[in-house]
């Protein structure tokens, strides 16, 4: 006997906030992509370890036109990412934040969704995207989003990068070997 395909009920934006304010997601990382709902897996401490190297590296030398938000949700299309860090115009009061200069993922167990990811920021615009890979050891820069696809990709594991809006360079070194 043959099943029948269950059907797949897209969500909005709005009613995965209202998901939130009635208590009925736990308070989670999550990201909605194509109106699916996606569970962010929890950092492992190399992961943590690198993340909070860049957090204060980066909320020490941004210019102060621009914020720095660590695992915050960045709004495209009809969803949200949620990147690791990522670099945003500042704005007071408070947004939610449609715009960013620069998105950056550290991957290490979950290589195949950072991958996928990829094209998700082109797609949304972002300049900039940098996917630190804990396994490879290198740093992918993904630059000049056209078309929904990155038209400049790099490979790093040395040197410095500059960063989008200004402030000191990355030490590439300084940032694979903080995971370990």
């Amino acid at each position: 006997m043959a099943l029948a395909a269950a059907p797949i009920h897209r969500l909005t934006v709005e009613q995965v906030d209202g998901l939130l304010e009635g208590g009925l997601l736990e308070d989670r990382r999550m990201e909605l992509v194509d109106g699916i709902l996606f569970d962010v897996v929890p950092p492992n401490p190399r992961h943590s370890r690198t993340v909070s190297t860049l957090t204060r590296h980066l909320s020490r030398v941004l210019p102060d036109d621009l914020e720095l938000l660590v695992q915050d949700a960045l709004f495209i299309h009809d969803g949200f990412l949620s990147p690791d860090l990522f670099v945003a115009p500042f704005s007071a009061p408070p947004i939610r934040h449609r715009e960013a200069l620069l998105a950056i993922e550290v991957t290490h167990t979950t290589h195949r969704r950072d991958l996928q990811k990829v094209d998700e920021y082109a797609r949304a615009g972002v300049p900039e995207y940098w996917m630190i890979d804990l396994v490879d050891r290198e740093i992918v820069v993904h630059r000049g989003p056209a078309d929904g696809v990155y038209t400049d990709v790099a490979h790093h594991r040395d040197g410095m990068l500059d960063v989008p809006g200004g402030g000191a360079p990355v030490d590439v070194g300084a940032v694979l070997s903080a995971g370990g």
